[in-house]
């Protein structure tokens, strides 16, 4: 009785069918286009073998990139897929848990909404603006320390948030000792530093 089987709804047994190495893993079958399919409304039944058979639990999930979730027979929620914040950082969906009881004919049930909100990981390297590469900057010889070399306001991004998208500035390269660099948390500036004695005849 304590036996579990997991069934699809069968008008969803095209696309998705529970993996036979692990228990409760739901996984696809088939091609899943976000341009075809906007949304699905998947039922899942997790069955014991006793007399009478009872069932529980289905899912109506959002389908986005082939991200979904299933739920097994004790109400738990997993991740079929990996998750993207940057693609999508909500999900909300509704679990439905029912019973069946032939000999009386009846089934009851009752649903629960959820919202399972992705957390940022830092896993992507900041860029810039533009995606440009190269810079061309003029300051003239004998600057005093301090001063911003012109065409140095260089834009930044990061497509993580919050702490994972904090951006360390840093020179590097023949030359850098003669200028620093200051930002904010887009943009960084570029100085004469307090050391530097700007000579064009000599460098």
């Amino acid at each position: 009785n304590g036996t579990i089987d997991y069934v699809v709804d069968a008008a969803m047994e095209h696309l998705f069918e529970f993996s036979s190495q692990v228990p409760g893993r739901l996984v696809t079958t088939g091609d899943i286009n976000y341009e075809e399919f906007r949304q699905i409304d998947l039922t899942v039944f997790a069955v014991d073998r006793g007399t009478p058979p009872r069932n529980a639990s289905s899912i109506d999930d959002e389908v986005l990139d082939g991200a979904l979730f299933t739920v097994d027979s004790s109400g738990g929620i997993f991740i079929v897929a990996p998750t993207d914040r940057e693609v999508r950082d909500e999900y909300i969906f509704t679990v439905t848990a029912s019973d069946n009881n032939p000999a009386i004919g009846k089934t009851f049930s009752t649903s629960v909404n959820v919202s399972v909100t992705v957390l940022d990981t830092n896993d992507n390297a900041p860029y810039t603006v533009g995606n440009v590469t190269s810079y061309t900057m003029i300051v003239l010889e004998n600057a005093s320390p301090g001063t911003v070399v012109h065409g140095s306001a260089i834009q930044v991004g990061d497509r993580d948030i919050d702490e994972n998208a904090a951006i360390i500035f840093a020179l590097s390269g023949q030359g850098a000792e003669a200028f620093v660099v200051t930002g904010t948390a887009d943009t960084a500036t570029i100085r004469v530093s307090e050391q530097a004695e700007l000579d064009r005849e000599s460098k």
